[in-house]
């Protein structure tokens, strides 16, 4: 599946944006402390245990540790600078939070796919609204 995604942009695209995409930071187990009483109100600091939990489930983590996503971009570079294009790493913070129409920025956005901006009410779908919004915002990488 990758070769055949890297050989398809590369023929077909001259520039291609990546998003910079830290797996192993994302399925990394980070220390947090849990009490051993379920109670809240009886907790104390004696009572608080430090374990390992991972930001998202094993499940996920594994999921998304098979998918190679490093492999993958070393293999788009190669295909592409073998095709005379180019892979321009960028970021994207912020752009599933921002509205692509006027600017605003909204922290709350639940799991929803559609984005509804409350300053000028416009509707669109999160994950459009995010590649127009990396595009916007890497436009001057691409000249």
């Amino acid at each position: 599946m990758h070769h055949k995604l890297a050989s398809w942009l590369s023929t077909n695209y001259h520039n291609v944006l990546l998003p910079s995409f830290q797996t192993s930071e994302m399925v990394q187990k980070h220390l947090v402390d849990v009490a051993t009483d379920a109670t809240p109100g009886t907790s104390s600091d004696e009572e608080m245990v430090t374990s390992q939990k991972r930001k998202i489930r094993s499940p996920t983590a594994r999921a998304m540790l098979a998918q190679a996503h490093y492999r993958f971009k070393l293999l788009l570079k190669y295909k592409m600078a073998r095709a005379g294009g180019r892979v321009i790493e960028c970021e994207e913070e912020y752009t599933s939070k921002t509205c692509s129409s006027c600017g605003a920025i909204k922290d709350n956005l639940g799991g929803n796919h559609v984005f509804r901006c409350t300053v000028c009410g416009a509707v669109l779908d999160r994950d459009v609204k995010a590649a127009k919004n990396i595009f916007h915002k890497n436009m001057e990488m691409l000249c």
